[in-house]
C-alpha cells in the first residue's frame, strides 16, 4: 500500500511504503548531487567528472538495498548502480541512514537531460521511490572551463578587505616571505590573494550562499610550489567570496607560526610557485606561472627565509639565537641584513665587520653560505696573525683575538625578474668554558641581499 502521510520523521516523505505482510515502514528522500560533502544543484552539475549521488532512508535498518537509476531523454537506455551506506545517524535529527553512489562521467555524455531517480527496497521486498513525485531529477552536466587567473594582491581578514597592492607582490609577481611577524598584531595579518574567472560558474548570479559555495566546490584551486620537503606540491587555496565576475582566493606559502620553522625541512633560498585551477577534479589544470601553461612564461619566483619577514620585506630578517657574534654584528650598525645594492654582473661589492674579544672564548667552525652561494663569497682575516684563514678552518675568538668577516658580492648572472640574490652566512658556535664540553650551536648570523641589474 502506497502512502504519502506526513509522519514525524526527518522530512516530509515523497514516498512511503508499508508492506501488508510485515508492516514495514520505509521512507527515502533528500536526494542530492554532491562534490565531496557539498551539495550541488542538479542544473549546475559539471561535465567530465564522476558525480556523487546521496540519498537518505528512514528508519535505520529498514532498507536492504538502495539503487540510483538514470535514463537518456528517450528512456531507451536505463542504467543503475547500487548505493552503499555512507553514514548512520544522518539527517537534521540524526536518525537517517545516508547512502552514496557514483554516476560515471561517461554515462552522462551526449546531448539532452538525464532523468534520475532512486529506489529503496526493504528486507521483505517492499519498495519506496524518490522521483520528485514522478517528475524525476533532471540532470544535464555543464561544460565549464577556467579562463583567467590574476588580480594578485592581499586579503585582510579583520576587515574583509581585498587589495591589489604592489607591496605583496613585486614586478613579475615575485614574492618574498618568511616566518617572522616582526611583532605585528593579529589585525595586521593578511594572506596573499588572487582571482579566478571560470565563465558560467564564477560570474553567475547566485540565489543563496549555499549555491555560491556549490560553485566553489566545483573549482579546485591550488598553490603549487617546490618550497616543500618533497618538492613540487599542491596546497589548496582558500575560497573567500565572489568578487565581481571572479572568485577570490587566498594562499599561504608558509604556515603563520612566528619563531618556528614554518615550512618543515625546507632550507632558506629561492623557490618557485604557480597558481592553478581545475573544473574536472584535477584531470586537467589551468596554470598561472608555468613553462607549459596557456599563459606561457615561467615559474613565479619566491625568496623564502625562515628568519625573515612574513610580510614580504626581504630586508627584515633577524639572526637566529643570541650569541656574542650576532650581538656584535647588530651593534656594528650593519644590522642582520647586508644590502649591497645593484652591482653589474662581472663587478663586485665588499663589506667587512670585525668580531671577537670574547671572555669566555668561543670557537667558530663550519662557516658556510646558503642560498645563492655562487653569487657571494665569505673570507676570514685573522687580524693578529695577518693572514686569511683557510676555507672550513675553525678558529677561537678569545679576549684578544679578533677576525674580520669579509663578504663579497660578485654576481655572475642577473637575478631572475625582480628578486634579489639572497644568501645566508651560517656557522657553528661553541662556548669554551670550564666544565663539560659544550655542544655547538648553529648560528644564522648574516643575511645577504644583492641585485644585479
Amino acid at each position: 500500500m502506497l502512502a504519502t502521510t506526513g509522519c514525524s520523521i526527518d522530512h516530509a516523505p515523497e514516498a512511503i511504503v508499508r508492506s501488508e505482510q510485515a508492516a514495514t515502514f520505509l521512507w527515502v528522500g533528500d536526494t542530492e548531487l554532491r562534490i565531496g560533502d557539498t551539495a550541488i544543484p542538479f542544473d549546475m552539475a559539471p561535465a567530465g567528472r564522476d558525480l556523487s549521488i546521496v540519498t537518505h532512508t528512514y528508519p535505520p535498518g529498514a532498507a536492504a538495498t538502495v539503487d540510483v537509476f538514470w535514463a537518456d531523454p528517450t528512456f531507451e537506455s536505463i542504467e543503475s548502480v547500487a548505493m552503499q551506506i555512507d553514514a548512520e545517524g544522518a539527517g537534521p535529527f540524526g536518525n537517517n541512514t545516508r547512502w552514496r553512489a557514483t554516476v560515471p562521467a561517461a554515462s552522462l555524455e551526449g546531448a539532452g537531460d538525464r532523468q534520475l531517480w532512486v529506489r529503496a527496497v526493504t528486507t521483505d521486498g517492499a519498495e519506496a521511490w524518490d522521483s520528485q513525485d514522478g517528475a524525476n531529477y533532471s540532470l544535464r552536466p555543464q561544460s565549464y572551463s577556467v579562463g583567467w587567473i590574476g588580480g594578485f594582491g592581499s586579503y585582510r581578514f579583520v576587515n574583509r578587505q581585498y587589495s591589489r597592492a604592489d607591496t605583496d607582490f613585486g614586478p613579475d609577481f615575485a614574492m618574498s616571505t618568511g616566518c617572522q611577524n616582526s611583532g605585528a598584531s593579529g589585525s595586521s595579518y593578511f594572506e596573499r590573494a588572487f582571482l579566478v574567472w571560470a565563465p558560467g560558474l564564477t560570474d553567475r548570479t547566485f540565489s543563496s550562499d549555499s549555491e555560491r559555495d556549490a560553485a566553489a566546490a566545483i573549482l579546485d584551486v591550488e598553490l603549487f610550489t617546490d618550497a616543500r620537503a618533497n618538492g613540487w606540491t599542491g596546497v589548496p587555496a582558500r575560497f573567500v567570496r565572489q568578487q565581481g565576475n571572479d572568485f577570490l582566493y587566498t594562499f599561504q606559502l608558509v604556515s603563520f607560526r612566528p619563531n618556528s620553522n614554518c615550512i618543515e625541512d625546507v632550507a632558506d633560498g629561492r623557490y618557485g610557485f604557480k597558481l592553478r585551477a581545475s573544473v574536472d577534479g584535477g584531470a586537467s589544470w589551468f596554470w598561472r606561472g608555468t613553462d607549459n601553461g596557456p599563459l606561457g612564461g615561467f615559474d613565479l619566483p619566491v625568496n623564502y627565509g625562515r628568519e625573515c619577514s612574513y610580510f614580504g620585506d626581504p630586508m627584515q630578517c633577524r639572526p637566529t639565537g643570541d650569541s656574542p657574534t650576532t650581538r656584535q654584528i647588530r651593534q656594528s650598525g650593519l644590522g642582520a641584513v647586508i644590502d649591497f645594492g645593484p652591482v653589474a654582473a662581472g663587478g663586485s661589492s665588499t663589506f667587512s665587520v670585525a668580531i671577537g674579544g670574547f671572555e669566555p672564548a668561543y670557537e667558530l667552525s663550519n662557516l658556510r653560505l646558503e642560498g645563492d652561494a655562487d653569487q657571494f663569497r665569505v673570507e676570514l682575516y685573522d687580524i693578529a696573525e695577518g693572514r686569511y684563514l683557510e676555507p672550513g678552518e675553525s678558529f677561537v675568538l678569545d679576549e684578544l683575538r679578533r677576525v674580520n668577516v669579509i663578504v663579497v658580492y660578485a654576481p655572475t648572472r642577473s637575478a631572475p625578474v625582480a628578486l634579489p640574490h639572497v644568501a645566508t652566512v651560517v656557522w657553528d658556535e661553541t662556548a669554551l668554558r670550564a666544565g663539560p664540553p659544550a655542544s655547538p650551536r648553529e648560528i644564522r648570523g648574516l643575511y645577504l641581499r644583492g641585485q644585479a641589474p
